[in-house]
């Protein structure tokens, strides 16, 4: 098991500047009660590869601030303002 609990992985193209990255998570599927996770801010990443899959692309994985949680469902979310 992952040290840091739960994680989720995903990619992020760099260049791209005009949307904003959100992880949101829930403890269930029924309320529909989403919290915010910022994937970009450092305190919430296990690690950030540069380049990651190639170049201009990175790969990020967050942790998952409930780590004792036994019931946990993240999703990604982009928009563009």
């Amino acid at each position: 098991q992952d040290p840091h609990g739960f994680t989720y992985t995903f990619t992020h193209d760099t260049g791209v500047s005009d949307a904003a990255l959100m992880v949101e998570g829930a403890f269930n599927l029924v309320s529909n009660v989403w919290i915010n996770i910022d994937p970009l801010d450092p305190a919430n990443q296990v690690g950030v590869q540069a380049d990651t899959p190639e170049a201009g692309i990175e790969t990020i994985t967050i942790k998952n601030p409930q780590p004792n949680a036994t019931n946990r469902f993240l999703r990604l979310k982009a928009t563009r303002p």
